[in-house]
Order: structure tokens, then C-alpha cells, then sequence
């Protein structure tokens, strides 16, 4: 096989592999700052709270979110900036907790 042969082969793979790199990375997504808090409120039982109301707090800034939890007791906040919070969680009949 001579050298001639090769170039045209060799030229393709490197084209090929471009492409595939390419086609890869064009479904990319960039990263994201945003973090999430979730949990459940349970009660010392482990039944859950439906009725509860949980606030996040932003120890930095202050800024408040509030979610009411779902009939399983669970509460999501998305898209939360990185830092220090305070989740306060009030039900009626229970007491205030802040974590």
C-alpha cells in the first residue's frame, strides 16, 4: 500500500471523527448555578404533614420563598442560588420549626 493510498483514508477519519465530536457536543446543554432543596415533613410518627407551610430563607440576602406541601408531605424549591438558607416549616397544631 503506498503513501498516497493512505492520505485520502486518513483525511476521512480525521474528518469523520470532527464531525462526530461536532454533532456531540452541539446537544450540550451548559452547566447550570442553580441548585434545589426538597424533602418531606413528617410528623415524630413519620406520618405526613399535608398542611404545612415551608419557607426558605436566604441567610444572605433575606429573600423568602413559601411552597405548601404536597398530600405526601414533600416541598421542592428549584432554581435556588448556592449560599447558606433557613427552612422554617409551620403546621397548625405543631410547633414552628426552623432548620
Amino acid at each position: 500500500m503506498s503513501t498516497q493510498n493512505a492520505r485520502p483514508l486518513g483525511l476521512f477519519t480525521l474528518l469523520f471523527a470532527s464531525g462526530a465530536i461536532f454533532l456531540a457536543t452541539g446537544s450540550l446543554q451548559a452547566q447550570s448555578i442553580y441548585g434545589g432543596v426538597r424533602g418531606v415533613v413528617t410528623d415524630a410518627s413519620g406520618a405526613s404533614i399535608a398542611t404545612a407551610k415551608v419557607t426558605l430563607i436566604n441567610d444572605g440576602t433575606a429573600e423568602q420563598r413559601s411552597a405548601t406541601v404536597s398530600g405526601q408531605g414533600e416541598y421542592t424549591f428549584n432554581q435556588v442560588i448556592p449560599g447558606a438558607y433557613t427552612v422554617t416549616v409551620e403546621a397548625q397544631g405543631f410547633k414552628k420549626v426552623d432548620r
